[in-house]
């Protein structure tokens, strides 16, 4: 093989030789650089889309504070028990209590089991019998809206009775309380 190489004029040499470095850059290029330029564009497309997750959980933590001082400012509307059956009664006896201001008189209050709702609890009393004078049912309405411990009125069922301005009827109180963790 060296002697037919030998054997070619200086024009056909430089031809060959050429030819072999045209060969040679094309496999460099093909198993050497191609390979090392696409590991550095996957690294590059990594680092961008850590950098995009880095400053939106930094984001996140720049809201933390606030975040907080509002879960602060909203703690003392929640109700805190320390145990089901106490969070139960402390809810009767608010509505009793309120019932009595207003005037209303609760012929018939019984509750229901809890439900989880939003790291809390909802604890649900009905009222299936009561009895009222529409101005004692409005201020017990609106007492439930604005007294501290979010009791909610989402059920409330109304008849008129043959007296003027007295109601019959049922309705259903619901509270959120916080439940202390068992950790």
């Amino acid at each position: 093989m060296l002697a037919r190489l030998e054997k070619l004029s200086p024009r056909e040499k430089i031809g060959v030789a050429v030819a072999v470095l045209v060969v040679c850059a094309l496999l460099l290029n093909q198993f050497v650089v191609q390979p090392v330029v696409d590991h550095y564009k996957r690294m590059g497309a990594t680092i961008a889309s850590t950098r995009d997750t880095l400053r939106s959980q930094t984001g996140v933590l720049h809201e933390e504070a606030r975040i907080n001082a509002e879960y602060d400012a909203v703690r003392g509307m929640l109700g805190q028990a320390p145990s089901e059956a106490e969070a139960i009664d402390r809810m009767k006896a608010e509505i009793e209590r309120e019932a009595r201001k207003a005037g209303i008189l609760i012929v018939s209050m019984d509750h229901r089991g809890p439900r989880d709702h939003a790291g809390c609890k909802e604890y649900v009393v009905d009222v299936s019998k009561f009895d009222a004078d529409v101005e004692g049912l409005l201020r017990f309405l609106y007492a439930c809206r604005t007294l501290p411990g979010m009791l909610r009125v989402p059920k409330l069922a109304v008849s008129a009775e043959k007296e003027v301005g007295k109601v019959t009827g049922s309705m259903r109180i619901t509270k959120l309380v916080v439940v202390p963790s068992s950790n």
